[in-house]
């Protein structure tokens, strides 16, 4: 099956999302990630990617009577899905369109409802160091119990061609 196809499913893009920033996991790692995900679905939907090949194995060990599996992203199966990604930065670019389709509120700045884009010129590896900030700010929020509203905040970074950014 496609990339694009497995990925359609917002639990699969999410559990995806969540190797991609905070790196190797159990599944009970990713269900305290994730813990509005109901624990039958989130164990469904990962036997899925993996049985598709887009997560893989990585380590398994036995706890307590059972075998607990270190998950990963499968580099080989992106890297050979690269044309695939396109497909995939679509879908999901339209959830977030829906979701700022059907909102309902009356106003957007006291609801907090944004856009935000900036550019950065980074190495790789200043880039890499961005990322784990990134990945450890959403850390001390993801979960969070203060009794605000739950909001969707979205990354995206692509390459950008120099006459793009104005350079």
């Amino acid at each position: 099956m496609r990339l694009s196809d497995i990925l359609s499913n917002p639990v699969r893009l999410r559990i995806v999302q969540h190797l991609q920033i905070y790196g190797d996991a159990t599944a009970k790692q990713l269900s305290e990630g994730l813990e509005d995900i109901p624990v039958p679905t989130l164990y469904r939907h990962i036997g899925r990617l993996v049985d598709e090949g887009v997560l893989c194995v990585k380590e398994e060990r036995k706890v307590r009577g059972s075998v607990e599996r270190l998950l990963a992203v499968n580099p080989e199966r992106w890297s050979a899905e690269t044309a695939d990604i396109a497909d995939v930065s679509y879908q999901f670019l339209m959830a977030l369109y829906g979701r700022f389709e059907r909102y309902q509120g009356e106003d957007p700045a006291k609801d907090r409802l944004c856009l935000r884009t900036c550019m950065l010129r980074l190495s790789d590896e200043r880039f890499d160091e961005f990322l784990g900030e990134y990945a450890s700010l959403l850390g001390r929020y993801i979960g969070s119990q203060d009794g605000g509203r739950t909001r969707s905040v979205s990354f995206v970074s692509a390459p950008v061609e120099d006459d793009d950014d104005g350079n």
